[in-house]
């Protein structure tokens, strides 16, 4: 029940350490897989990336810095599974510094390396990205370059990552209108923009290989109807729940509730397509955490052999699920079983002759 004088203490209350304090930050980017926290845009490691173990959440410990690159106004990271062999297994973060883009190799957090940085014409301000979901391309958003060129709609700037240290920018994309950008998320074929004053825009990403983006639909929530460039409206977004509700937010008109009028993803125990040429529908596990098991539905286009076992967070494998032929358009059902495993977080990763997937499951007892 409501109560005015309800006051409440954090369990704990994280600074940073001696010669490291944090104090006031931009953005806290958490790796989910890994159990690491990213503190960028503090007093702290020279604005980079404060590093901090949060894997017992109550007891944050203090991990390293990365600040060879300056000031880290947001980034990304990931355990790498991506094309570029020579850095699978590693834990990745791509940076938006304001100037440039930088990718880090932040596996061992009391030495990070530094892999490349990649830069765009027109740079204003190198402000946030996201991988795609296969981590091919990084998709880039540039907060100011619309206030000083002369672009034909909001800009989008597409970098080709299949080459780690020697990053591209692929393509630009220009939108159906011309405001600036802020935030953007990836969630399967699709990117979600959070557009100032044209709100929420949602890309196709299905012909990125192509050099092609398309707008599959759109939520504008200022109410202004300018759609020009500047900071007011839509901030940031997220699409990540299960049911496909996506939460909007604009700073002049609160907060949105909105879903698509076309599925944005399969989050089913089974798959509801038969994949083409070449390709494979793999669900997403369920129940997500576990106790007991859970289970994945895969199929594929052709016969082929798969292999999928679940990988502690250091890379280790700590169950074989599947190792033998899939027969093409029939769904396997893969099974993990939780009761013997520790309670934690651990990656399955499915690998068939021309496709490699991975997923976070957690087990909880």
């Amino acid at each position: 029940t409501a109560d005015a004088d309800r006051e409440f203490s954090e369990d704990v209350l994280y600074t940073g350490v001696s010669g490291n304090s944090v104090g006031g930050s931009h953005n806290v980017v958490i790796n989910e897989d890994s159990g690491f926290a990213y503190i960028v845009g503090s007093g702290s490691c020279n604005g980079g990336l404060h590093m901090v173990d949060i894997s017992t959440p109550t007891s944050p410990t203090f991990a390293g810095c990365y600040s060879g690159g300056g000031y880290v106004h947001d980034a990304q990271c990931v355990i790498y599974d991506g094309p570029d062999n020579d850095h699978v297994g590693a834990e990745i973060c791509v940076t938006s510094n304001g100037g440039t883009t930088v990718i880090v190799d932040v596996t061992n957090k009391s030495a990070p390396s530094f892999i490349a940085n990649v830069d765009y014409p027109d740079t204003g301000y190198a402000h946030q990205g996201w991988f795609t979901e296969d981590q091919r391309f990084f998709l880039a958003d540039d907060e100011s370059d619309e206030f000083n060129n002369n672009f034909p709609g909001t800009r989008t700037i597409v970098f080709d990552f299949l080459d780690l240290d020697n990053p591209e920018v692929s393509f630009m994309h220009y939108g159906t209108v011309f405001s600036s950008d802020h935030n953007h998320y990836v969630r399967g074929n699709y990117v979600f923009q959070s557009n100032y004053e044209s709100g929420l825009r949602i890309l196709d990403l299905t012909n990125i290989e192509s050099g092609i983006l398309s707008e599959a639909g759109f939520f504008d929530t200022f109410s202004s109807g300018t759609d020009s460039p500047g900071f007011g409206g839509q901030w940031s977004n997220y699409p990540y729940f299960p049911s496909g509700n996506i939460i909007a937010t604009d700073q002049d008109n609160g907060l949105f509730i909105v879903r698509a009028t076309f599925p944005i993803t399969t989050d089913s125990s089974a798959p509801t397509e038969i994949p083409g040429e070449s390709g494979y529908v793999l669900s997403a596990a369920y129940p997500n955490p576990f106790g007991t098991d859970t289970r994945l539905s895969l199929a594929v286009s052709r016969a082929q052999h798969v292999a999928a076992e679940v990988l502690d967070i250091a890379g280790r494998r700590v169950a074989l699920v599947h190792d033998g032929v899939v027969s093409a358009g029939t769904a396997v059902s893969l099974a993990i079983e939780g009761a013997d495993l520790p309670a934690g977080i651990y990656l399955i990763r499915v690998t068939g002759e021309d496709f490699s997937a991975t997923q976070r499951i957690t087990v909880i007892h």
